[in-house]
């Protein structure tokens, strides 16, 4: 994690941007997303994509972090609200192909301490859609594994 020389914004403007009140500047955006090892994209997609109803042969990202018992303590995606998922793990929330997959995937990580990548197929719309899904360890101030980060990234074309 990259940490930032000065505080870049007061926790109300913080806390403003998390709630959707407020919109960062890309500048803001991008200091935000460098501290927490994300891409800044993810503050500007709903605005880009607004007028988009069709996504389903569109590549977007899905990030989310998972405690050791893979329940979700954080996730973000572009077209819907899984806010309900928060503590739950992905047994939980959905069924069909590739979930436990990428349970597997997390669990690895976490055990193991080591990022690993792989294309999972899911279910979207029934049909099968293709995700390229990237796992990285969360690791607390002492270097301990406290969970996983996912970024799944549809790939329509593949």
């Amino acid at each position: 994690m990259r940490f930032l020389r000065e505080p870049i914004i007061d926790r109300g403007f913080y806390a403003q941007i998390e709630n959707g009140t407020r919109d960062p500047s890309i500048h803001v955006a991008t200091n935000i997303a460098n501290a927490l090892g994300i891409s800044p994209q993810i503050f500007f997609v709903e605005q880009f994509m607004s007028d988009r109803t069709d996504y389903k042969d569109m590549n977007y990202n899905v990030y989310a972090h998972c405690d050791r018992d893979l329940r979700y303590t954080w996730i973000w995606h572009p077209f819907s609200n899984f806010d309900s998922s928060i503590g739950k793990r992905d047994d939980e929330v959905m069924d069909g192909p590739g979930i436990s997959e990428l349970q597997f995937l997390k669990q690895r990580v976490i055990i193991d301490g080591v990022a690993l990548e792989k294309v999972i197929l899911f279910d979207q719309d029934h049909r099968l859609a293709p995700y390229l899904v990237r796992a990285e360890p969360l690791l607390n101030d002492t270097g301990e594994v406290v969970g996983a980060s996912t970024i799944l990234t549809c790939m329509p074309a593949l």
